[in-house]
């Protein structure tokens, strides 16, 4: 439950918790490390790594053999 405790806090009255994560992901100039812990226990994190360098390969192979 600790580890929510950011997310709800940020919540509005008729937001839901994906509302509060795309609001805070579309913010310019945050700085991450306002965020750091939040999901430190979370699979959330090694997903999002393995999908982001799958998506920088697939832009490389592209790059390379357009």
């Amino acid at each position: 439950m600790r580890r929510n405790h950011s997310l709800v806090t940020l919540k509005e009255k008729d937001d839901s918790f994906s509302g509060v994560i795309d609001r805070l992901i579309s913010t310019k100039n945050r700085d991450i490390r306002d965020y750091s812990g939040a999901l430190k226990d979370s699979k959330v994190l090694d997903e999002l790594e393995d999908l982001t360098k799958e998506i920088r390969n697939r832009g490389r192979r592209e790059c390379d053999h357009p």
